[in-house]
């Protein structure tokens, strides 16, 4: 799976709504031809749903499909595990807190930026 994948289905899980798909790529930082690509290919593959806005037909939502959902989880629990598995070893629990919190605060300011 490509990080950009990966990315955009972070993204909508986390939603936990129908996303514009016109936001999708200032918040992921990846080309808008590379998200419309990508929520077609997902939608292709079940893992999505998109919906035409009914009040401007030129702009629509998407949202992670059940499919979608369970790929997410998976891909989440895998990632805990190698985590937990690698990571710990090297790194505390509360090194990983403060990891965490530090960055967020990057992201939310180079999301800022933009």
């Amino acid at each position: 799976m490509t990080t950009s994948r990966l990315a955009l289905i972070r993204s909508l899980a986390s939603a936990g709504e129908d996303a514009d798909v016109m936001d999708l790529p200032r918040q992921l930082g990846i080309d808008a031809s590379a998200v419309t690509r990508q929520v077609k290919e997902m939608e292709g593959e079940g893992l999505a749903r998109r919906r035409a806005d009914p009040k401007d037909g030129r702009r629509s939502s998407v949202r992670l499909s059940p499919k979608g959902l369970r790929l997410f989880e998976e891909i989440h629990e895998r990632s805990h595990e190698h985590e937990r598995g690698s990571l710990f070893s090297i790194i505390s629990a509360e090194e990983m807190v403060v990891a965490s919190t530090v960055l967020a605060k990057i992201r939310t300011f180079i999301l800022g930026l933009r």
